[in-house]
């Protein structure tokens, strides 16, 4: 799968840019048993609905680049998006 850039997501070479603390926290979380990334970075599921109404009225009003960032964050942040 590609990114709009035209990188690959697969390459892991942007590890290195992410501050050694966020990873720590993000690995700790996931060894404590999240489920999904949204659930290690602390969105609940209020916060993720709040996204996806924002994507829609994104949507709705035309700005369909605003709403597409809106809804690949989601289906990113958790799978029940996908």
């Amino acid at each position: 799968m590609a990114d709009k850039d035209g990188g690959d997501f697969n390459d892991l070479s942007n590890l290195e840019n992410i501050p050694d603390e966020e990873l720590i926290a993000l690995i700790e979380a996931i060894h404590e048993g999240a489920q999904s990334p949204a659930e290690a970075m602390g969105f609940d599921e209020d916060a993720l609905l709040s996204i996806e109404q924002m994507a829609q009225s994104y949507y709705t009003s035309g700005l369909y680049d605003k709403a597409m960032l809106a809804f690949s964050f989601l289906t990113n942040m958790d799978n029940q998006y996908t």
